[in-house]
């Protein structure tokens, strides 16, 4: 018996140091928040910005600096009725597999900060401890006036300062030093594109900047108003040392100063091209503008004066991008002059517009029909649908540069009945109407090809159009197919140029058997007729 006892006093000896050591890897995965146990924490402020901070276990250690001031927090009711619904801090606190969320209501004076524990249980915070959280880095969401101004290149790049030292008024009248930017000592290389150009979110009192080209010769020495002037070949390299300066003054609450230490590469600058031929247009017409040297379209501005009431959208086209501009049918015949800019380049073109005179034909449909397919309810419908399919575009450019011309394929035996642009009145209810497409006269069942490649975005049935199918050819071009007999596509499907899409018929606001055709840039409808002949005027710039 008593050599029974010893062995299995022997064999738990043995196992001790496994059971402990499952004990703390258990307690240290499943611990309540504390000192002992947080291994990082990650804090979200005021805008969104996201910041990993781990535990150091050194002086100024920002981890034991929370679970410090969470534990001198003194326990209240509620969190204070103004502060309910206000934006706050989220701290996340990390111990193994443990994560929990802590929200801070911070006062930029450090007086009357609350925390909000993930029991729902609120604490009102020490201020002398919120005060010194006020003076990190992390602290800035709650100063969006006494911020470091940011340096940009024209690429809308950050530079990262070489040395920072900031001062900001923590409760409204004496300054602290903020400290724990990012800065870098490495000689970091930016491109800039056009010219050289920088830009600072707040203008500084005073710059100190000294430009070197590659064999260290000092090439500039003055203001950054004047760097423009500068006359450097595309792809040079230059080495820039830059000191903004803010003065202690009392029209803000901040002053203080920053170097910057970085090289920039010069390269060649966007440039902007309408199509050949298309400096005049006639009313509904479109153009393209093709730019190159661009690195992101989306950066591009456009204006116009006077204003043609709409905003192109650039897309990439291989080495360069394009824009396709409508000229509403509706808009004055005047010279219009486009604006572009990128980065430091902007660019003029002029555009005029030349006048026309657009016929008055009568459209012979039953007061019956008209009243059923182009009542308000209707026509509602239809511009429901019209801007729905408008709002979205294909990146992706799926069309070649001509588009069909339906009298072009003997096949069909296709005939305009009434044109682009002219005005109908309808012989039965005697209104009168824009032509916002091309009504064509095809018999009954014929085949409907689509008139060039593209994703089918629309297929379906509206009172006024009939059975309808809409077309995204890409880069924000798209042809619409009204009064189908039949629909023989379907959303999704991507077609080729002359792919059969549906039957010509008489649904929907007509009386004749055809179909009618709509070609559109946003939505803007547009005449269609040059991109039979010569396509969508895309101007390729070879060098």
């Amino acid at each position: 018996m008593k050599k029974t006892v010893i062995s299995v006093l022997c064999v738990l000896l043995i196992f001790i140091p496994t059971y402990i050591a499952i004990a703390s890897y258990i307690t240290t995965q499943n611990a309540p928040i504390s000192n002992d146990f947080v291994e990082k924490i990650t804090i979200s402020d005021l805008d969104g910005e996201t910041y990993t901070v781990a535990k150091t276990n050194s002086d100024g250690d920002l981890v034991s600096f929370f679970v410090s001031m969470n534990s001198k927090g003194v326990k209240v009711a509620e969190l204070p009725e103004p502060l309910v619904g206000t934006s706050f801090y989220k701290v996340t606190f990390h111990s193994g597999n443990v994560a929990e969320d802590y929200k801070y209501y911070l006062n930029t004076t450090g007086a009357l900060s609350y925390a909000e524990f993930p029991d729902g249980t609120v604490y009102q915070l020490d201020p002398a401890d919120v005060n010194k959280f006020l003076v990190t880095p992390y602290s800035l969401s709650l100063f969006p006036e006494e911020k470091l101004p940011i340096l940009k290149t024209p690429s809308d790049v950050e530079i990262i300062p070489t040395k920072v030292s900031w001062n900001y008024k923590l409760d409204g009248q004496k300054y602290s030093a903020l400290t724990g930017f990012d800065t870098t000592e490495e000689l970091i290389s930016y491109d800039m594109d056009g010219s050289i150009h920088l830009l600072f979110t707040s203008d500084a009192d005073l710059y100190t900047l000294k430009v070197y080209d590659t064999n260290s010769t000092l090439v500039y020495d003055g203001s950054t108003e004047d760097l423009s002037t500068l006359a450097l070949d595309s792809d040079s390299a230059l080495t820039f040392m830059v000191t903004a300066s803010w003065y202690e003054d009392n029209t803000r609450d901040f002053y203080g100063e920053a170097t910057y230490n970085f090289k920039t590469n010069l390269v060649a600058g966007a440039e902007f091209f309408i199509g050949e031929g298309s400096s005049s247009v006639e009313p509904g017409d479109f153009v393209a503008i093709t730019g190159y040297n661009i690195a992101d379209p989306s950066r591009i501005i456009f204006r116009s004066e006077p204003s043609i009431e709409f905003t192109p959208t650039f897309y990439q086209d291989g080495d360069h991008v394009v824009a396709f501009v409508p000229i509403d049918v509706n808009l004055e015949n005047k010279s219009y002059v486009f604006t572009l800019s990128y980065g430091s380049v902007q660019q003029e073109i002029n555009l005029a517009i030349k006048d026309k005179t657009f016929k008055r034909r009568t459209h012979t449909v039953s007061k019956v029909i008209a009243e059923n397919t182009r009542s308000e309810t209707a026509l509602a419908e239809f511009n429901e649908v019209f801007e729905s399919i408008c709002k979205t575009t294909e990146a992706t450019k799926y069309f070649t540069e001509k588009f069909t011309d339906y009298e072009g394929v003997s096949a069909m035996k296709a005939r305009i009945t009434a044109g682009f642009g002219l005005y109908r009145t309808i012989s039965s209810t005697k209104e009168e109407y824009r032509n916002i497409g091309v009504d064509w006269q095809i018999a009954a069942g014929t085949d409907i090809p689509a008139c060039n490649a593209g994703k089918v975005v629309y297929a379906g049935i509206t009172t006024y159009g009939g059975r309808m199918v809409v077309i995204d050819h890409g880069m924000g071009l798209k042809t619409w197919y009204l009064h189908l007999g039949e629909i023989k596509a379907s959303v999704g499907d991507v077609v080729a140029l002359g792919d059969i899409i549906g039957t010509a018929g008489n649904s929907g606001f007509t009386e004749t058997n055809g179909v009618y055709t709509i070609m559109t840039v946003g939505n803007i409808p547009v005449c269609p007729y040059r991109t039979w002949d010569s396509g969508v005027g895309i101007d390729i710039y070879t060098k």
